[in-house]
Order: structure tokens, then sequence, then C-alpha cells
């Protein structure tokens, strides 16, 4: 929005969108060997080689693709699940990583920060997941790079936490509290001026 329209860069706010963490949380019945495979970006090829990657590793890839499921089955696939693999090439937030996170899967992500466009506008990619940190997962470039690290998941399985950083930093409720304090100090500095945007990543 800033390259866009730089004359709105000074009024511009962000607040990160949250997920239901009621909703998105793991039933507890435990986890199998099974590996979401979450499809955005890339040809089906890339995919495919992706799923080998997993299974050469003894887990057994379940794809879900992008704008093709329903939340149930999401949350369905996600709660026997010991870690996800997304591939996008890029995210301004990213929900559907937040979903998993929220379901206690860390997630293991492509980021390529290949060169893209926007609305005409064209720039590098800056990331897949720009909230993945060392408590929801790591990113990856190569299918080599993601090989080593699905071989690496039983032993680091437990560094992880994924949840405890959804309900710390991106449920609705802190992301709701967050919007709030946004818009009343906003309303305390402003009296006559035009308000703010508030822009909601998501």
């Amino acid at each position: 929005m800033r390259s866009s329209a730089p004359e709105l860069g000074p009024k511009i706010r962000i607040c990160t969108a949250g997920v239901d963490a009621r909703f998105w949380a793991p039933s507890g019945v435990g986890r199998s060997s099974r590996v979401v495979v979450y499809w955005k970006s890339g040809d089906e090829a890339f995919c495919t080689d992706v799923e080998r990657v997993i299974e050469a590793s003894g887990l057994q890839p379940i794809r879900i693709r992008y704008g093709k499921y329903t939340p149930d089955e999401y949350k369905r696939a996600l709660d026997n699940a010991v870690a996800g693999v997304f591939l996008s090439s890029f995210e301004t937030q990213g929900l559907a990583l937040a979903e998993a996170w929220s379901m206690d899967v860390p997630t293991l992500v492509w980021n390529p920060q290949a060169q893209t466009s926007w609305r005409g506008h064209p720039f590098v990619a800056g990331s897949s997941a720009p909230y993945l940190s060392v408590e929801t997962g790591s990113s990856w470039r190569r299918v080599s790079e993601l090989a080593s690290l699905i071989d690496d998941l039983p032993q680091k399985r437990h560094e992880f936490h994924p949840r405890d950083w959804v309900l710390a930093n991106m449920s609705d409720v802190v992301c709701s509290a967050a919007l709030f304090a946004i818009i009343e100090r906003e309303s305390r500095g402003r009296t006559h001026s035009t308000p703010p945007v508030v822009a909601v990543s998501g």
C-alpha cells in the first residue's frame, strides 16, 4: 500500500489479524506420521517433489490445496499431523500458518523470496512467513534443505511451541486488543485531522 500510494504512509497503522484459538485447538488425540502439505504457490511438479521428500523420510503427506478445502477439513488434517510444509511464494501474514500454529503444528515454510509484483508494482517478496519464529518452525528455499529439516524433525519437534506463541501473539483476543489500542491512541492524538487508515494484515 505504501509503495502504490506513498502519501498514505504517515496515516497507516498496521494491525495483525488474529485466529480463533478456541476453534483452532488440538483435540489431544495424538499425532500420527502425517505431514500436511499446504499448496498455494508453485507448480504441481514442485508440490509432488516435496511430497516425495516427505515419503522418503517415512512420513505420509496430506495435500491441502489453497482455495479447495473447508476449515473443518484443514483442522482435521492438522489435528493428526506432526508438522506442516507450506508452499507459498509470498504472504503479508499467512492466516493458514497461524491456524496451523494454533493447532500446535510446527511449519516448514518454503521461502523463495522471489521477484514478483502487486497491482503492477514489481518487488522482491519479503517473506512467505513474516511471523515465523524459532517457536513456530523453520524456513527453506531448496528441496534438499527441506529433506534435512524433515529428517531432523523427530529430534527437534519438542523445541517448537507454536500454540503457545499464537496464544501470546496472534489469537483473536490479543489482536483485537491491539486494534482497540491503536484506535484509542489515535483518537486521543487527533481532534480534527483526518483519521488514520488501519490496515489489518491477513
